[in-house]
This record gives structure tokens, sequence and C-alpha cells, in this order.
């Protein structure tokens, strides 16, 4: 009797366990997706996107994100992952390039640099 109650205990724990780990990953996934929402939105209204360069945006960086994500699972020598990084965001560079004006371009190349010099002070405050 005192092993049945230590199992049921132990079976209850466990699916406790799992439905927490549940809720906290759709909970990450719904961050991510207010994130990526949030970030289309700053673009478009920065970059005064039209709703067929909106679309295009959402689908280039979309792309890239899914190109990242399989790169970052690749083991690889840090240096050869480090450019085939590079490339990517060459490539997503040359393909956003493509769908925006001139000085939507400019625009985005310096939110980019505001992003970029904002995510360094955060590591900074970090170290």
């Amino acid at each position: 009797m005192k092993n049945l109650k230590k199992i049921i205990a132990l079976l209850l724990l466990i699916i406790c366990a799992i439905t927490n780990a549940s809720a906290q990953e759709n909970s990450e996934k719904a961050n991510r997706q207010a994130e990526i929402k949030h970030r289309l939105d700053e673009a478009k209204s920065k970059l005064s996107l039209t709703d067929d360069q909106t679309v295009k945006f959402a689908e280039i960086n979309k792309k890239f994100a899914t190109n990242l994500r399989e790169q970052k699972q690749e083991v690889k020598i840090r240096r050869e992952q480090f450019q085939k990084m590079k490339a990517m965001r060459d490539e997503k560079d040359a393909a956003i390039r493509a769908i925006l004006n001139p000085d939507q371009y400019a625009k985005y190349l310096d939110v980019q640099a505001n992003r970029k010099a904002e995510n360094k002070a955060r590591q900074d405050e970090k170290k």
C-alpha cells in the first residue's frame, strides 16, 4: 500500500512537471511571436513600408531566422560558423535592399546600427 502511494505521488509529480514545461514553452513561443510582430510593426512605421513591402520584409526575416536556427544547430568551428552567418546576413540585406527604395534602405541601415549599439550596450552592462 505504501509503495502504491509513492508510485501515485511520483506519477503526479511527473505529470505536473510535464504540464509546467509545456506551459512555459507555449509562453516562450508567444513571447517570440509578439517580439516578431513588434519588430515588423516597428520596421513598417520607421521605414514607411507599403503593404507589399511589409509582406516581403516579413518573408525575408522569417527565412533568415529559419536559416539561422539551422546554422546554430550545426556543430562547426567557430570561425566557419561566423563566416556562414555573415554570408547569411549579407544575403538578407541584399534581399531587403531589393524591396526598399534608397531612402528606406538608408533608414533600415540606421535602425540596424542603432539596434547593434543597443545590443552592445546591454552586453557591456552584463559584464
